[in-house]
């Protein structure tokens, strides 16, 4: 079943993608929801590589949209940067994890649990 759901969810972020392309402001934050879930999935089946991109790029989209619309959009940032961090401590690298802890959009800083996971 897990594998199910990961190609599920796959599925819906590669339909994320396509839709972006055609309508990005309407389509860009269920993209970003979508490759958020992505990461975790993978994270959860051992394929730390790729949950690290796939974070990466929701991190991407959502930074944009905390800036225009914070009130909306920072938490859903804040959660995807722990999971970046989490991804970075997958794959060993603490520096980066850090970093990803500590940081919450433009011009915010923030303090998540290091402890979560």
């Amino acid at each position: 079943r897990s594998g199910e759901a990961l190609q599920a969810i796959q599925e819906a972020a590669e339909i994320g993608r396509e839709l972006a392309k055609g309508k990005p402001a309407r389509s860009l934050p269920d993209l970003a929801m979508s490759l958020n879930n992505l990461s975790l999935r993978l994270s959860d089946a051992g394929r730390s590589g790729e949950a690290l991109q796939a974070i990466q790029e929701a991190v991407g989209y959502y930074r944009p949209l905390a800036e225009r619309i914070p009130a909306r959009f920072v938490r859903y940032l804040a959660s995807s940067l722990d999971n970046l961090a989490r991804c970075h401590r997958d794959l060993g690298d603490g520096d980066s994890a850090q970093a990803a802890l500590f940081t919450c959009g433009p011009g915010r800083k923030t303090r998540h649990r290091q402890g979560r996971g």
